[in-house]
């Protein structure tokens, strides 16, 4: 089996049925570091593809194990933050991360 690592999902597709996900590495930037201003861009590197059925399996997985995640205080809601609100979970021991102007 093959490791695939990526920063992000750039953006997440349906075409007929089949799901796509754009996913993003961090890269340097070079025209930000010849000015002196390292910044990273997140540059597109992978897609992963499956069908429906697989994505939503994917999500409801991925929805138990946040609240395994919660219950076991690795990650923890803000006050007022309901189990469906659209908000993500932020880890226990950290606030929100700052907001990045790359994305």
């Amino acid at each position: 089996m093959t490791d695939l690592f990526a920063d992000a999902v750039a953006d997440i597709t349906v075409i007929n049925g089949v799901v796509r996900f754009n996913l993003v590495t961090l890269e340097p930037d070079p025209a930000s570091r010849e000015k002196g201003e390292p910044r990273t861009l997140p540059t597109v590197q992978r897609r992963l593809v499956m069908p429906l059925p697989g994505f939503i399996n994917a999500v409801a997985q991925a929805q138990a194990l946040l609240v395994k995640l919660e219950q076991a205080g690795v990650l923890q809601r803000n006050a007022g933050e309901g189990a469906r609100d659209g908000k993500a979970p932020q880890p226990a021991a950290a606030k929100a991360p700052p907001t990045s102007p790359n994305f």
